[in-house]
């Protein structure tokens, strides 16, 4: 399965590691290509998060809401499961985010 993703990512946390407050905006999209692929879908992924410091209790409050949805054709069984986040992205099955492939 070949997949071209393009979208767009608003951040502005103060560090990358260990942040103290800002936000975190990431829009893209999934394509395969029926002409490339076997399967031919189009995924959308939109995800929020927002990094706040409580100082009074010497902590970080994080949250985070995502939308991931198929808005054309068909994803494959083996692709179902998958969680998409440009954090971290991993391809292939099995690892952190998928199911298949856990034994």
């Amino acid at each position: 399965m070949l997949t071209v993703t393009g979208g767009v990512i608003y951040d502005t946390r103060h560090n990358k590691i260990n942040c103290k407050g800002g936000l975190w905006f990431e829009s893209y999209f999934i394509l395969s290509p029926p002409l490339v692929s076997t399967t031919f879908f189009v995924k959308q992924i939109t995800t929020f998060r927002h990094y706040m410091q409580l100082t009074r209790l010497n902590a970080l409050f994080t949250n985070r809401i995502s939308s991931q949805q198929k808005l054309a054709g068909s994803i494959p069984f083996y692709a179902l499961p998958t969680f998409y986040a440009s954090l971290e992205n991993q391809d292939g099955l099995g690892g952190a985010h998928t199911l298949r492939g856990i034994s």
